[in-house]
């Protein structure tokens, strides 16, 4: 059986015959609701194989043009409105027309002990077909190793017993177990076009590459909702519009024998002539511990999520930017996706995140999550205001790597380094005043303030002098570093102070040639001086001792 060819491993691209994409693991169930519909022109010089219009929950695949044997153009949609499903578990009672479906087959051993076994005990407790099925999937999602070698079996039984398998062995394990507590279910079997395969991030689907294969999925039937199909590697109760379905075991034939093909190895080409994606996340669950995506069971939701669109001042989508979920001073980036955004998957607390897009002002955000709700918040930027800027005196490169430059907002700062050239660009802010300050070991400590107005880009050039600077540790009579210690420096009559940092180190920069004093000076009032000589070509270092 052929598999998928192409990797979801960014580092690696497998180009082989017949691969099926290994999954790439993270953290949670990721549920997206919305449309996703693309159009396809399929073009074989050796003629284009049959396709079947075919529907089920959530899945459309329909010819829209065919004018001869070697062309086709198809649609594929697919829809993530919640499955609503609510039969019960076990099922009780099935139409004989779908008994077919709970029996052995070659490859798929329903009825061997250690399948049924392994079966019952991941569906035990389940009370609903879906929750039975969710529990099936979940583990098999954290179980499997993907493995589409030539030495591995992708039989359910030897899958089961090794833990490896490609798509196939997803597909056969998957319908084995199912079966095996008298759930229907049958293989699919398809094609993904070229150039498109599952992208499983926090942000978007749809990650673009090269290659092209065949590939197995997955249809499970729920007795009040029909038919449903799902990916084992990546997706639960759909799949994305880029698989192409071919046939599905005892119940749409095999294309049959010929030259026809959908396989880009032959020569048959793919253009995408329409895509539609509304999608977005709106749920999500700790479970299972590799990243999958869900579509939505019913009405109830699993955890708190927030969601909305950016939009700049005239009311027009912001399309391209990205949104950070901050965790204290440490931030976790994402993309809009098409001027949307999402955080799902969230327990009750405060959360804080910000908003950003290239010429327009970030935007900080913080929202408070009580239970299990949606909070649906639309948020407008502002045009922003940039500031870019040089520093034009000649820099060592340990001058150069040293250098930051420190936009204050009250008092904390955002740090900037210095690019190759000495340069520095600092976009997307607020309109308004801002006090920078420019620190390079080796030069003068220099504030600059600067006034942007919207849509603005300040241009600076900053020369900067030789200065000296002091630097050195705090400690204890033992000689262990005391972190935060507060120390200071006299200039004339006035103490400048800084704190230590965790390891006990400070340095004060942009000091005149001289004799210095310091001082440092713990909460119990005890203080400890030093005094020390700089010039400008160097600097100085001296350990203050308590």
């Amino acid at each position: 059986m052929q598999d998928r060819l192409g990797s979801r491993i960014a580092t690696a691209l497998l180009v082989a015959l017949v691969l099926c994409a290994p999954a790439r693991a993270s953290a949670e169930t990721e549920v997206l609701t919305g449309k996703h519909r693309v159009v396809y022109d399929i073009i074989g010089p050796l003629g284009v194989e049959r396709i079947v219009n075919y529907k089920n929950n959530g899945y459309e695949i329909r010819v829209l043009d065919e004018p001869d044997d070697y062309s086709k153009r198809v649609l594929v949609e697919i829809d993530l409105s919640p499955l609503q499903s609510t039969a019960g578990f076990p099922i009780t009672a099935l139409p004989k027309d779908l008994r077919q479906f709970l029996g052995p087959e070659k490859m798929i051993q329903v009825g061997h002990p250690d399948i049924t076994r392994k079966a019952r005990e991941v569906t035990a407790g389940a009370k609903t077909v879906a929750e039975a099925y969710d529990r099936i999937a979940n583990y098999l999602r954290d179980y499997i190793t993907y493995d589409a070698s030539q030495s591995v079996q992708q039989d359910a039984l030897s899958v089961l017993r090794t833990a490896r398998g490609s798509c196939v062995g997803y597909t056969t394990l998957s319908i084995a177990l199912l079966r095996s507590v008298g759930v229907p279910a049958r293989y699919a079997h398809g094609y993904l076009p070229p150039g498109y395969e599952w992208g499983i991030t926090q942000e978007f689907w749809g990650v673009k590459t090269s290659g092209g294969g065949y590939h197995a999925w997955i249809e499970v039937y729920y007795p009040d909702a029909g038919w449903t199909f799902s990916d084992g590697e990546y997706s639960k109760n759909f799949v994305d519009p880029y698989h192409l379905l071919r046939y599905i075991d005892g119940a749409i034939d095999h294309p049959g024998p010929g030259d026809a093909t959908l396989s880009v190895d032959e020569g048959t080409t793919y253009t995408l002539v329409e895509e539609v994606n509304d999608t977005i996340p709106i749920d999500g669950s700790p479970m299972p511990e590799k990243t999958i995506l869900a579509r939505q069971l019913g009405n109830e939701r699993i955890a708190g999520a927030i969601r909305g669109r950016v939009r700049n001042e005239q009311g027009e989508l912001i399309k391209k930017g990205e949104f950070i979920k901050w965790n204290g001073p440490r931030g976790e980036v994402h993309e809009l996706n098409q001027g949307e955004y999402a955080l799902v998957a969230l327990q009750p607390g405060s959360y804080v995140y910000s908003i950003r897009a290239e010429g327009y002002a970030e935007q900080r955000l913080t929202v408070k999550i009580e239970g299990k709700e949606l909070v649906e918040k639309d948020i407008v930027l502002q045009h922003g205001t940039n500031i870019q800027g040089k520093i034009t005196s000649d820099l060592s490169a340990a001058e150069r790597d040293s250098a930051r430059v420190l936009l204050w907002q009250g008092t904390s700062a955002k740090v900037f380094r210095l690019d190759e050239s000495q340069g520095f660009a600092i976009d997307g802010i607020e309109p308004g005043g801002y006090k920078l300050t420019f620190r390079v070991k080796g030069r003068e400590l220099l504030d600059k303030v600067v006034e942007a107005n919207a849509g603005q880009t300040v241009k600076l050039e900053v020369p900067l002098e030789r200065r000296g600077w002091i630097e050195g540790k705090v400690l204890d009579s033992s000689g262990n570093a005391l972190p935060r210690a507060k120390v200071y420096i006299k200039d004339g009559k006035v103490w400048t102070g800084t704190a230590a940092d965790s390891t006990g180190r400070f340095i004060f920069y942009g000091v005149e040639d001289g004799q210095h004093e310091l001082m440092s000076r713990l909460p119990d009032k005890s203080e400890t001086r030093a005094s020390v000589q700089v010039d400008a070509r160097g600097g100085a270092n001296v350990d203050l001792r308590f």
